[in-house]
Formats: structure tokens, sequence, C-alpha cells
């Protein structure tokens, strides 16, 4: 996963940029953000968090998010096929009686072989698509004159530095419409995601208001804590946070 990290380090190097002004812009805590630049995912803590702050990181940084998150997902169920393949073939050694040990190379070349030719394949088109920084989502984020918009403040140092961190997991086309603390994320009128653009993360100070156009086609996480079941497909809904917790169901 070391592809990853050196990607998005790469680019943010490029700008200009240190880990204390990601962390700044987007509250993610500065040794979650240093394990990305080292390829080292297991150090943060839950798979949802992981894809949340792949994306922030690089928006951010001017990339694009889903197509960095897409790559990561591709390496992943690399590494994920070769261990399973090595897992088969340690079984498979450990059933064999004596005399089937003669086979033992064959059968161990036909498993790396079939777990290396996926790792190359995956490999290969990662490094032979275009340059990943000049790819914009459709809504890209503007450039962050970080001096202008960094504010001299103490920054909480937990998993969650904002109040109200809201993680959403996308499993179908669904608009939404979100205002933290007054003022829309996005267009006023909302925005729809889908599958493509699977996991978004947005925060605020006090409190958070989320329209949901179908609330069966999300998962929503509120500062670590999975809700349940939001509402029935294809009835509309409006949830409201503030940090001590959900206020409008």
């Amino acid at each position: 996963m070391k592809e990853i990290g050196d990607i998005l380090k790469q680019a943010r190097e490029e700008k200009g940029l240190s880990l204390k002004e990601i962390q700044e812009v987007t509250k993610i805590r500065l040794r979650y953000l240093e394990a990305i630049d080292e390829g080292d995912f297991e150090a943060i803590p839950g798979e949802v968090y992981r894809k949340g702050f792949i994306v922030n990181y690089a928006n951010v940084i001017g990339l694009d998010g889903p197509q960095i998150l897409q790559k990561y997902h591709d390496l992943k169920a690399a590494q994920e096929e070769q261990i399973r393949q090595e897992q088969l073939l340690k079984e498979e050694e450990e059933n064999e009686s004596p005399k089937t040990n003669l086979n033992n190379d064959w059968i161990k070349g036909i498993y790396l072989g079939v777990a290396g030719a996926l790792a190359i394949v995956l490999l290969i088109s990662f490094f032979l698509i275009p340059s990943l920084h000049n790819l914009k989502t459709e809504d890209a984020i503007k450039p962050v004159n970080i001096e202008d918009n960094i504010e001299t403040s103490d920054f909480n140092q937990t998993l969650f530095p904002a109040p109200i961190t809201i993680t959403v997991e996308f499993k179908k086309r669904v608009w939404v419409q979100v205002i933290a603390d007054g003022e829309s994320i996005f267009l006023r009128d909302g925005r729809t995601f889908d599958t493509s653009d699977p996991v978004q993360v947005w925060t605020a100070q006090q409190e958070m208001e989320i329209k949901i156009g179908d609330p069966s086609g999300i998962e929503l996480t509120f500062n670590g804590n999975k809700l349940g079941p939001l509402g029935v497909e294809g009835k509309s809904k409006t949830v409201k946070f503030r940090p001590d917790g959900l206020v409008a169901p």
C-alpha cells in the first residue's frame, strides 16, 4: 500500500504543504496523516475512516479523491488475494501425505504464479494511468490558501478534532444537502453521490443538518458511532446533529 502514500506525499510536497497544514484544513489527526504518507493504513482504526481520510487528503491537495480511493481498493484486493493463495498453499502442504511431497514445488508454483500475475496486472494498471495530479473531481475543491484560511487555535488531539464528525458511506445513488454551522457544504440545492464516490467525511463545530433523499441508501457514522437505519426507502429524511448527539431523528 506504499504506492498510495507515495502519490499523496509527492503531490503535497509539490504544492509546498506540510502535514501540519493538511491537518489544519482536513481536521485529520497528524499521526494518521503520517501513517498515510508511509502507507501504514493499519495504524488508522477502522476501514471507514481509512477511506474517508484518503479521500479528504487527496481532495485538499488537488487530486481526484475517488480515483485515489479506487486504487487503494485495487491494491488492497491484490494484497488480500496473495495472502489467501499463500494460506491455501499452506493448508494444501499440511494435508498432503509423504507420497505426494514430490509435487509440492509444482503446486506452489501454480499458486504463487496466480497471485503474482494478479498483483502485476493491478500494479501495471496503477502506474500506466494518466498523471493523477491532473485529475479533478466534478466538484473539485478550489485551491486553498493555507495562510489565509488557517486560524490559530489549539486542536483537540483526538481522532475527532471537530465536535461533530460525520462519515457517510453511499450504497447507491442518493441526493443529500448538508448544512454545517449554518452554511451549505455543497451548492444550495445539494448534491447527488453514488458508489463511484462512496465515502464522505463532513465536520462542524456547533451543528450539522443533513437532508437525505433516500436514507436507505446510506450508512452514517457520528463521531465513531455507527447509527442504525435512518428511514425507509424512497422517503426523504432530515437529521440534525450537535456535539452531544442526534437532535432530530
